[in-house]
C-alpha cells in the first residue's frame, strides 16, 4: 500500500522503527522511548517527484546516564542522524508515571501523613503525576529527573475526588532512582468536605432538551482517499503526532480552478495553563501538555453520540509507549460535518 510522506506512522511502521532503533543504537532496558514521531518531509522534498523513504525521529531517555538522545532512522533501518542533547529533559511517559505512583503509594511516610488526616486506605486517594518544571526545591536541583504528585481524597467510589484536594501534602519522586526524595507535609490545610457531584446519576439535570437527530440521507459531502480529505472546494491531509495529536497538512482551496495553498501545517504546538493560585499545591501546576506529556499519547477513543454526531468517518492512530510497545487508539479521529458558525450567514441567505 502506498503511503504519502505525510501520512501518520502506522502501527507496523512504528514496530519496525523500534526494532531498528534498539539494534542501531544498542538500546537496553534502561532506555525509555520518550517520543517517536514521523520525520516529516520538507516542502522541497514534497515538491520533488522522487520517492521518499519513510523515517521517524526518536527521542530517548537514558535512565543510567540521565541524557536525552535523539535520532532519525528509516523504516529500513538506515540511521540518518543521532545526537546527545546535554541538559535536556525528555517528555514524561505513562510508564514513568506508573512508577512514581507505585513509589508514593508504598511509602510509609505518605501513609502516616494521610492517617493524620483521617485517611487510612491508600486506594481512597487519587494521585496524579505532574512535571515539576523549574519549581524544584534547591536541595534537589542537581539534574535529577523529578516529578511531583498532588493528591485528592475519594471518600466513596463514585465521588468527585477533585472536590476534595489534599492540599499541603505533596510527594516528589526521582523517576530514575525510583524513590521518594521529598515529602512536603503541611497538615494545617483542611480537606474540603463538600461534595461536588458531576455524574448524571448523582445530580438532577438543570436543562431538559428533546432528542436532536442529525440525518444526512445522501451521505456526507466529504470524501477521503487514504488520509486526504476533499470537501466542497477544500482539500487537506490528516496527520497524527504523538506530541501534538491531530495535525492538518497541505490545506488547499480551489478558487475557480486555481488551487490556492492556504496552510502548509496546522497543529497545537503547545498547550499550557499556568494556575494563578500562589498556594503550595497550585503554583506548580504549569504542565506543558504538548511537550511534556504529548497530546497524542492521551487521545481518547471517540464514541458515537458523545464526541461526534451525524455521518461519521473514524480513523485509528498508533503511538509508541516508553517501553517500545506500540498501541493503537481506536477511533482516535472522527470526521463529520456541522452547519455551524456565523460565517455561514453569508452563504445561507438569499
Amino acid at each position: 500500500m502506498f503511503l504519502h510522506p505525510l501520512d501518520p506512522l502506522s502501527h507496523a511502521e512504528q514496530e519496525l522503527i523500534v526494532a531498528h532503533a534498539r539494534k542501531a543504537w544498542n538500546l537496553g532496558p534502561h532506555h525509555i522511548f520518550a517520543m517517536l514521531q514521523l520525520q516529516e518531509a520538507t516542502k522541497a522534498e514534497l515538491a520533488s517527484s522522487e520517492a521518499l523513504e519513510r523515517s521517524a525521529r526518536v527521542t530517548m531517555w537514558n535512565r543510567k546516564s540521565a541524557i536525552v538522545t535523539e535520532g532519525v532512522i528509516t523504516t529500513s533501518g538506515a540511521v540518518l542522524s543521532y545526537q546527545e542533547i546535554p541538559g535536556a529533559k525528555a517528555p514524561v511517559t505513562v510508564i514513568e508515571s506508573a512508577i512514581a505512583l507505585k513509589v508514593v503509594r508504598s511509602n510509609q511516610s505518605v501513609k502516616d501523613a494521610l492517617a493524620r488526616r483521617g485517611i487510612t486506605e491508600i486506594m481512597d486517594v487519587h494521585m496524579e503525576t505532574w512535571p515539576i518544571g523549574a519549581q524544584i526545591p534547591k536541595h534537589l536541583d542537581d539534574g535529577r529527573r523529578l516529578i511531583w504528585t498532588p493528591m485528592w481524597h475519594r471518600p466513596t467510589p463514585e465521588a468527585n475526588f477533585y472536590a476534595h484536594p489534599i492540599n499541603g501534602l505533596h510527594a516528589i519522586v526521582d523517576l530514575d532512582a525510583e524513590e521518594l526524595v521529598a515529602l512536603e507535609d503541611n497538615s494545617d490545610v483542611p480537606i474540603p468536605q463538600t461534595p461536588g457531584p458531576y455524574r448524571e446519576s448523582q445530580s438532577k439535570p438543570t436543562v431538559k432538551l428533546k432528542e436532536l437527530m442529525i440525518h444526512q440521507p445522501d451521505g456526507p459531502s466529504f470524501s477521503i482517499e487514504g488520509w486526504k480529505i476533499n470537501w466542497e472546494r477544500w482539500s487537506l491531509r490528516i496527520g497524527f503526532d504523538q506530541r501534538e495529536g491531530l495535525v492538518i497538512h497541505d490545506v488547499n482551496f480551489n478558487d475557480e480552478g486555481n488551487l490556492r495553498k492556504i496552510a502548509h501545517r496546522l497543529s497545537i504546538a503547545e498547550l499550557v495553563i499556568p494556575y494563578g493560585d500562589p498556594s503550595q499545591g497550585a503554583y506548580r501546576k504549569n504542565a506543558f501538555d504538548t511537550g511534556e506529556y504529548g497530546l497524542g499519547n492521551f487521545t481518547n477513543s471517540l464514541t458515537l453520540g458523545c464526541d461526534c454526531l451525524g455521518e461519521i468517518l473514524y480513523l485509528d492512530a498508533s503511538v509508541t509507549d516508553g517501553d517500545g510497545q506500540v498501541r493503537t487508539i481506536k477511533n482516535a479521529i472522527c470526521v463529520h460535518e456541522e452547519d455551524f458558525g456565523i460565517l455561514w450567514k453569508h452563504t445561507d441567505v438569499d
